[in-house]
């Protein structure tokens, strides 16, 4: 029974409140869970809807212009090329690149509906959180 009870244990996941800031430099206020943890898991939940701004959340990672080019050239596939500069990041930042850096690129690069849509992170609603969902006026 104590080995199921330590089973038990180990699945509840803690959250973590953290402050990003949003492509204007407004903090936001996110709840995420493991921040320091691999990125690389969600990966394959991100890339399709990251789409044609994968060379945005490229600059945002810091990642070179000639990397860039390299990936454009070498995969003509849009989903490919996002899986590609995300892995390559991987690999070349090792454990620096976590999930709240990729969850900050995603804000910058004014992704983070797919943050939120695919449950990175969960931004809190309060009086003193703006609100990150674009408006679009008639």
């Amino acid at each position: 029974a104590n080995r199921q009870e330590n089973a038990n244990c180990r699945s509840i996941t803690r959250f973590e409140e953290k402050i990003i800031n949003d492509d204007k430099r407004n903090p936001i206020k996110i709840s995420i869970s493991e921040p320091e943890s691999d990125p690389a898991p969600h990966f394959v939940d991100i890339y399709a809807s990251i789409g044609a701004n994968w060379k945005e959340l490229a600059r945002k990672l810091k990642i070179n212009e000639n990397t860039i080019k390299t990936i454009e050239s070498d995969k003509r596939n849009l989903n490919d090329r996002c899986y590609e500069m995300l892995f390559n990041h991987r690999r070349s930042a090792g454990k620096d690149f976590t999930k709240l850096k990729l969850v900050k690129a995603l804000f910058d690069a004014k992704l983070d509906f797919v943050a939120e849509d695919n449950k990175l992170c969960q931004v809190i609603k309060n009086e003193n959180t703006i609100s990150n969902k674009m408006i679009v006026k008639p």
